[in-house]
């Protein structure tokens, strides 16, 4: 029971750290929209399970299911980063609709 706790407590922080990043760095998406107007507002995109995802500054992972799992990768040659999610769910919130 004690180890479940740590290990959840564990993945909710490394969660949390992974979200600040994408908050960072920000996206674009290869994912199905949920709204769409880069112009009226923020895009929100559900991220799909194995599909990578490439974010830009300002684009934030949002209602991730408490066992989400998210590969975070980083291209230094060209400084593009990628999201691939695992397992579970998350959103993509792209603010900038696009590059930013």
């Amino acid at each position: 029971m004690q180890i479940q706790t740590v290990r959840r407590s564990l993945g909710l922080a490394v969660l949390g750290n992974v979200f600040a990043l994408l908050a960072a760095c920000g996206g674009d998406y290869s994912a199905k929209e949920k709204s769409s107007g880069a112009d009226n507002g923020p895009v929100v995109v559900s991220l799909v399970t194995g599909n990578e995802t490439e974010v830009f500054s300002g684009d934030e992972v949002v209602d991730p299911e408490g066992d989400a799992r998210i590969r975070v990768r980083h291209e230094s040659v060209n400084d593009r980063k990628f999201v691939t999610l695992l397992s579970g769910s998350a959103n993509l919130v792209r603010y900038s609709g696009g590059e930013g």
